[in-house]
């Protein structure tokens, strides 16, 4: 999976017209979310943008979209899902509209944890009427930090897979590892944690078993108490199960943890579908719905 980066020297360029001319909102929406997002199955854009009950619309401006060259499908072998992206033209078009930046990368480099950073933050949001504020890994590498609100901390350190605030004004942070890396790598994002603002939660969605233990035998070897709000969940659990996956290094799920902090029943809607319609949605794997 490529990672791209715009040429320099014609970036800023400006057109006599508008690449966005002849598209609708949506579709400039549906541009926008790639690019934060990095990429995302067509359930995803679906369900998470709510274009409505119809999604032979959708799959008709997403082949508009591709037959424009604004967006591409593109397919990897069995570890990786296959998804949507934002193309080289697709950023042409709204480029204009994205604000301050500071560098011109955009793209998928890791496919599934790209994926599965957004199906952790976004999760069945897409179910209920709670106000949330999410801000990418996408924005997190690509924005200054006078771009962002207050609530969002200094990343100069560390940059995780991303951030989400709650109505009560509670911050979550997000990190996506597959595979387990050396002791140094995540000593160094804890050390971050420690000296960073505290935050409310900081969910760690993984691909291998032995990542929480050599976490936590780090922080056993610190001030423990820094980092009792780190909660592990297994991707293969989440993918499954979405929100009702439990915490490996706890008594309850994901949706328990969410229903104590906003204090309502958070439940999801999922009883006659083929594919559940909570955070499970975002591992689906068909390019067509709905058809």
């Amino acid at each position: 999976m490529e990672l791209y980066l715009r040429n320099g020297k014609n970036w800023k360029i400006k057109q006599d017209k508008p690449r966005d001319q002849a598209l609708a909102k949506k579709d400039i929406e549906i541009l926008y979310f790639l690019w934060k997002w990095k990429a995302a199955g067509t359930a995803t854009i679906f369900h998470a943008l709510k274009l409505g009950a119809s999604a032979p619309m959708l799959i008709r401006r997403l082949k508009k979209l591709a037959e424009r060259e604004e967006i591409q499908y593109f397919t990897n072998n069995s570890a990786h899902p296959s998804m949507w992206r934002l193309t080289d033209r697709g950023y042409d078009t709204i480029f204009s509209r994205l604000g301050k930046l500071t560098n011109d990368y955009f793209g998928s480099g890791d496919g599934l944890r790209d994926r599965s950073a957004l199906a952790i933050q976004l999760g069945e949001w897409h179910l209920h009427s709670i106000k949330m504020e999410h801000i990418s890994a996408q924005e997190l590498s690509s924005r200054p930090m006078d771009y962002f609100p207050d609530w969002v901390p200094n990343h100069a350190g560390h940059s995780p897979m991303g951030f989400s605030k709650f109505p009560d004004g509670s911050v979550i942070a997000y990190e996506v590892e597959i595979k387990e890396r050396e002791y140094f790598y995540y000593k160094q994002i804890l050390d971050w944690y420690a000296a960073a603002k505290k935050f409310e939660r900081v969910f760690w969605l993984i691909g291998d078993k032995n990542i929480p233990r050599q976490i936590l035998d780090i922080a056993n070897s610190n001030d423990v108490s820094a980092f009792d709000n780190h909660v592990f969940i297994s991707l293969e659990d989440y993918a499954c199960h979405g929100w009702d996956a439990k915490i490996i290094n706890g008594d309850f799920s994901i949706r328990d943890d969410w229903e104590r902090r906003i204090g309502i029943i958070l439940r999801a809607q999922d009883g006659i579908h083929e594919y559940p319609l909570g955070a499970q949605v975002h591992f689906d794997p068909r390019k067509m719905i709905g058809v």
